[in-house]
């Protein structure tokens, strides 16, 4: 059966928590996708009924032109006061708010002018006259307006074809026939008012009823005037009901583009911001198309359906941390148990693999291995049993372990010598090595025997006895041979330097043979001495100028010497010391077999060690060779010696407290150092 990896069971945990966070992010976001839906659709809505507002109260007004042009229609002649009364029964102020003024203005042309102004006059308007006064072709004067109040009463004879954008919407309503809104424009009754605002009109042309008006020139002729409405933008949104409010704000334009320039009306504060939503919508306004810039403010979003996102998002995460948490308990139960099963197996694995190798070395060792239990019965023993004693591994288990010893066993020792039984009755001396098997809970359950067969090894130990012997009988006689006749060298040689003393170029060739004599004398005890298996010991300290003695050590074996100090000075026997350098010297000459090939150098290593050297360039000691050069009687390829030089050098050195060190000389050959303790003003010479 597959088992999930720990890693893998591991992320299960953060893979439903990953899950429930995205299954919580998705809905969260379907969630306020669903708000943001219904908060789109009530503005959509709420832009539509503004929409709607505008144009259904710009139908009203329409309406309303379209009844006084029914007047003008039914009547020839329509006078001031038959308009006036038509326009109180219409209750403008209340019914239609917004409405500046509704008035009249009649086509004159140049030739009529003098003549219409009379006429106005005598049906008693006695301050009327057209103006701004310029000579033009047509003029279009406003004749009636209703209510006449102040402000409308200065408007009374102001020719509107004078002003640009009213004279392009009074021609565009001529030409087609259909009522036509101005441009923004300021009206003539706001010229003396501080705050100015913006203002719109709206005219419906009055042709003649007998005309023809199929073309553009047949209604230009039938013209007779204009109905027209005059606005004050604000008034007129104002006076719309249930236009402004439920937090939608907007800005009106009067053209298709939200320019300026052509900017009516604004429904909300300067300060205020359009939020969240905006939505442009057009107005087909008397012929002319304006622009509603619609957006939420900040009292059009709702609380109420937002929380409940709010709760869909923190219920999904609550839910989210407790599956994780949920998940997390399992996975590491579930982790501890596969780890539990792991472990279980990975032991008796081991302990399969330990039980084998067990059974590999037990059956394949050459001495006798026997494990018995406490009372002494054989549990098992491997194959050299067989070979050894001639026993059946398999028929001995169940035997008592005595059953091995030709004497008594002994009981408490873990390492011991005995005599041993074959099953053919001969005996053997052999080496047991006992050791005690313990239980899990750390009881003694049994022991194990470890029995060599050293029959071999006891007879190769009595050849090399008596090899050792012969050699120590061999230096002993040999030293005694050649201390007679050195001892009686000597004494000719004292003698002769007591007789020289009358002559000083013969003294010192003596003294350098005295002194070489008394070295090959103590090499001699030396050997005598190491022939007993006892170290080089004879020390007698004295104070010792290192400088002067490299001098005289490379003078007698005619090498050079390099003193990098005159002043290396210690404590020591100078005698010994000179025997040691001596022995590494002739020992670098023989190797390399040219005395110009070695050098002794002394220098100071520290302020506290001075460092002797015997250099040579010959061929080098290898790394494993270095340590066993020391040992007695060990040679190299080279012969001319003993091989007990350097195990007198080093057993000097260890007398001294130190110990010569083998170093690679840079180029080839072989450095032997030797660092002394430096005299300081503290030693007592």
């Amino acid at each position: 059966m597959m088992r999930n990896s720990p890693l893998r069971t591991s992320r299960v945990p953060l893979f439903l928590l990953a899950l429930t966070l995205l299954s919580t992010l998705l809905a969260t976001y379907l969630t306020s996708r669903s708000v943001q839906r219904d908060e789109q659709g009530r503005f959509r809505s709420e832009v539509a009924t503004l929409k709607g507002l505008i144009e259904r109260r710009f139908a009203a007004y329409e309406d309303v032109l379209n009844g006084v042009r029914g007047l003008f229609v039914a009547s020839e002649d329509v006078g001031r006061r038959q308009f006036a009364t038509y326009a109180d029964s219409l209750e403008l102020r209340r019914r239609y708010p917004g409405i500046q003024g509704l008035g009249y203005s009649r086509t004159v042309r140049t030739a009529e002018l003098e003549g219409f102004e009379k006429q106005q006059v005598a049906r008693g308007d006695k301050n009327f006259a057209v103006y701004p006064q310029s000579v033009r072709e047509v003029y279009q004067p406003v004749t009636y307006l209703a209510p006449l109040d102040n402000p409308n009463r200065v408007t009374i004879g102001f020719d509107m074809f004078s002003e640009p954008r009213r004279r392009a919407a009074m021609n565009a309503a001529r030409d087609d026939g259909k009522t036509v809104a101005t441009e923004s424009v300021i009206l003539t009754q706001e010229q003396f008012e501080r705050d100015k605002q913006q203002g719109f009109l709206i005219y419906t042309p009055l042709y003649n009823p007998e005309a023809v008006l199929f073309t553009r020139l047949q209604r230009r002729a039938a013209l007779r005037g204009f109905v027209y409405i005059a606005f004050r933008v604000e008034d007129f949104i104002v006076g719309i009901d249930g236009l402004t409010g439920k937090g939608v704000g907007f800005e009106l334009f009067g053209s298709e583009k939200p320019d300026h320039a052509v900017f009516l009306y604004r429904s909300y504060a300067p300060g205020d911001a359009l939020e969240r939503y905006t939505q442009d919508a057009t107005l087909e306004v008397s012929g002319r198309t304006w622009l509603v810039r619609a957006g939420t403010l900040k009292g059009f979003v709702e609380p109420a359906p937002w929380s409940t996102v709010w709760v869909v998002l923190v219920s999904g995460l609550l839910i989210s941390l407790l599956i994780f948490s949920l998940s997390s308990a399992q996975s590491r139960a579930r982790l501890q148990a596969e780890t539990m099963s792991s472990r279980l197996q990975s032991s008796q694995s081991a302990l399969n693999r330990a039980r084998a190798e067990f059974e590999t070395m037990f059956s394949a060792m050459a001495d006798v291995a026997v494990l018995f239990n406490k009372n002494g019965q054989v549990i098992r023993s491997n194959a050299a049993l067989w070979n050894t004693f001639g026993l059946n591994p398999e028929r001995f288990k169940g035997h008592p372990i005595e059953d091995l010893y030709a004497e008594a066993r002994p009981e408490r020792a873990s390492r011991f010598r005995a005599d041993y039984r074959r099953v053919d009755g001969t005996q053997f001396p052999g080496e047991t090595h006992r050791s005690a098997v313990y239980s899990s809970t750390g009881e003694i359950v049994g022991y194990v025997e470890i029995i060599r067969d050293i029959t071999e090894t006891l007879a190769a130990d009595a050849a090399l006895q008596n090899a050792l012997n012969m050699q120590r009988t061999f230096l002993a006689e040999t030293s005694h041979e050649l201390r007679t006749p050195l001892t009686g060298v000597l004494g000719y040689l004292r003698q002769a330097l007591r007789a020289s003393e009358n002559s000083p170029a013969a003294k010192p060739p003596l003294e350098d043979a005295i002194r070489v004599g008394e070295s090959m004398s103590r090499l001699v005890a030396d050997l005598l001495q190491l022939s007993r298996g006892e170290m080089v010991q004879e020390h007698i300290p004295h104070f010792v100028d290192l400088s002067k003695l490299v001098e005289q050590v490379a003078r007698d074996h005619k090498i050079r010497s390099r003193i990098e100090d005159p002043e290396l000075e210690t404590i020591g026997d100078p005698s010994r010391l000179n025997q040691m350098l001596a022995n590494l010297i002739g020992n670098a000459i023989r190797v390399c077999g040219d005395p110009n090939m070695v050098w002794v150098r002394a220098y100071r290593a520290s302020k506290s060690q001075v460092a002797l050297e015997v250099v040579d360039c010959g061929p080098g000691i290898p790394d494993d060779l270095k340590a066993r050069i020391f040992e007695k009687f060990y040679r190299g390829k080279e012969a001319g010696s003993a091989g007990l030089g350097l195990t007198i050098s080093m057993q000097i050195a260890r007398a001294h407290g130190t110990a010569i060190s083998v170093h690679d000389t840079p180029g080839g050959g072989a450095t032997f150092r030797i660092l002394l303790d430096a005299l300081t003003d503290d030693d007592d010479v």
